[in-house]
């Protein structure tokens, strides 16, 4: 991954908090974004232990001057949760369903993209 560093590629761990992925990378790596996976995102308004637990998570990106993706995001609630804790960007059936490529081009067209805070 060194390799890449200074040509234009961004680097991101996905699903943070699930499976591999571990802080020990976080450590270990420069990378740009760290996507807070579904899961987490799911339960939000659900589980009183999630808030704690995503302010760690949002907490530790900005510190380490990564940007945030929050996944998986459905519901107005969500969407607000993570705007007050000025997460960087938001994915999810709550601003469209996954497109093929042609649903894309003509979704760009007619609906500018969401971007919640800073790219």
């Amino acid at each position: 991954m060194i390799g890449y560093i200074g040509q234009g590629v961004e680097i991101a761990v996905d699903d943070f908090g699930t499976g591999h992925s571990a802080l020990i990378y976080l450590q270990r790596f420069t990378l740009d974004y760290l996507k807070i996976d579904r899961g987490f995102v799911n339960t939000i308004g659900q589980d009183t232990a999630t808030a704690p637990v995503l302010d760690a998570v949002i907490s530790l990106s900005k510190k380490l001057k990564m940007l945030t993706v929050a996944e998986g995001v459905e519901t107005a609630e969500q969407v607000s949760f993570l705007q007050e804790r000025d997460v960087n960007f938001m994915q999810g059936y709550y601003f469209s369903k996954p497109l093929g490529i042609e649903e894309f081009v003509a979704f760009a067209r007619i609906r500018p993209f969401l971007i919640i805070g800073r790219s």
